[in-house]
């Protein structure tokens, strides 16, 4: 009985995660999909879906390749303005990321470690997050986990397409494609295959780069320019920031969430295996992911950086610990149903109750519900075309009435926070906390508070009567 439910559990993970997701279906866009990626995919869903630059301007697709925002107009012009429609897209992308990281790990290592693969994934924090967010990183995960098993099935044809919508969706998979050409090269250096077919394969794994380097040259033929000015300016070479950047990646992805216990059980894995003599099963794919997480991690220490970008070498990370872990045999199910449940319940229960003011964890839920709240209590003092001096994030809830917020018409006079002194309201939250000198001005200007909490979420409205 256990061995045929342990077959098709995963039947049951996916179908409690998309109830679990299921609530958040209706909640209205936050941060960077309200102000930029929302905005830009509805600018394609009325001109037409399309993947050539020059469908969006250049501050719209901000020097973005734009299969996402290809895939993701062309799901939403079926019912254009629907926000549940709009975020079933990347909840089934979840899903079927979910699906295949629990299919690689069970053609990898077995039943068990599909079993706890996707079991770690679904718990984890930043996971549960992004899977109805209308963002790339889901989409770019579930690519890269496409390439890999693709790869290494020695199927190059399939690696080169999804490769190729990998590096399309996101430039920064870049580095993945890099990876899999260069270790290819370097680990049949001395084999004895004959050259052509040798040389066939080493072309379909440059696809993706060739793909990507026509992309570029027609974005510059278009724009002037290869990238985004703004991106590129976030590009910081200074050790402090790099350092930085890299020890906050290396805590998001092993440590932050309850991820130390898997990083933990990971390694107290393959040191039991190698002191007791047992071979290392799939070695070669554990030590391929190391790598890739590392090259991938060190370009992120340049790059401009958010905590979402870590989502596909997470998810790398969370099988190779379910692929090393599971080869530990004690000879009872029982037990390591047990052992699995324990680690498990780890990283859920800090997923239900370490939360943050942005969109790496649960935390948004509360974040969201106190803007509508602030929202609505704007509305209802009639304050549409007063000045009012917003947060970044509250400025794009007042103005847009397609991100969710506004029951009737957008707020006209949302001004620069340097103008406090031509603002009659102004309003703070918690995904912007302003300075103290900015406070005590504040406190000076507008004699009138409104607090709002919700949990760990917090804002104020400050007005002049």
């Amino acid at each position: 009985m256990l061995r045929k439910s342990a077959k098709y559990y995963f039947v049951f993970v996916l179908v409690a995660f998309a109830i679990f997701k299921s609530a958040h279906l209706s909640l209205p866009y936050f941060w960077d999909e309200a102000w930029s990626y929302f905005p830009a995919i509805s600018r394609m869903v009325e001109n037409g879906p399309g993947l050539l630059p020059g469908t969006l301007s250049l501050d719209e697709g901000k020097g973005h390749p734009l299969f996402f925002f290809f895939l993701a107009s062309s799901w939403m012009s079926v019912f254009p303005g629907s926000l549940i429609f709009a975020r079933l897209l990347p909840l089934f992308i979840s899903l079927g990321l979910l699906f295949y990281a629990w299919h690689f790990a069970r053609k990898t290592g077995g039943v068990a470690a599909g079993n706890l693969t996707i079991t770690l994934l679904a718990f984890q924090s930043l996971f549960l997050a992004q899977a109805t967010f209308l963002l790339p990183e889901m989409l770019l995960a579930f690519l890269l986990l496409v390439s890999f098993d693709m790869y290494l099935s020695k199927k190059y044809a399939l690696y080169a397409v999804a490769a190729s919508l990998m590096i399309l969706t996101k430039e920064t998979s870049l580095v993945f494609a890099l990876f899999f050409l260069l270790w290819h090269l370097l680990s049949n250096l001395d084999r004895k295959r004959e050259k052509t077919i040798y040389a066939a394969d080493l072309v379909l794994l440059s696809v993706p780069l060739v793909i990507y380097g026509i992309w570029l040259i027609l974005h510059y033929t278009k724009f002037g320019t290869f990238f985004y000015s703004e991106h590129v300016g976030h590009i910081q070479f200074e050790k402090y920031f790099i350092v930085l950047k890299l020890k906050t990646a290396l805590s998001m992805v092993f440590i932050e969430y309850g991820r130390w216990a898997v990083s933990l059980a990971l390694m107290i894995a393959l040191f039991y295996l190698a002191v007791s003599g047992k071979k290392i099963e799939n070695l070669r794919i554990l030590t391929m992911i190391a790598i890739m997480s590392a090259l991938f991690m060190a370009f992120s220490s340049l790059n401009f950086y958010t905590q979402r970008y870590m989502l596909g070498t997470m998810t790398m990370f969370i099988i190779a610990a379910g692929i090393a872990v599971s080869q530990i045999k004690t000879g009872s199910r029982i037990t390591h149903i047990v052992a699995a449940g324990l680690l498990s319940a780890i990283p859920l229960y800090c997923s239900l109750t370490l939360k943050k003011n942005a969109d790496s964890d649960l935390g948004f839920v509360e974040v969201i519900e106190l803007h509508r709240g602030m929202v609505d209590f704007c509305e209802k003092n009639g304050w549409q075309n007063e000045p009012v001096s917003s947060s970044f994030n509250m400025a794009f809830n007042l103005r847009d009435t397609r991100l969710g917020y506004l029951s009737g018409e957008g707020f006209t006079q949302i001004q620069d926070r340097k103008e406090l002194e031509k603002a009659r309201i102004f309003i703070t939250e918690s995904t912007a906390v302003e300075s103290a000198e900015t406070m005590d001005l504040v406190k000076q200007l507008f004699p009138v508070k409104k607090e709002f909490r919700n949990k760990h979420a917090f804002g104020e409205i400050w007005y002049k009567p």
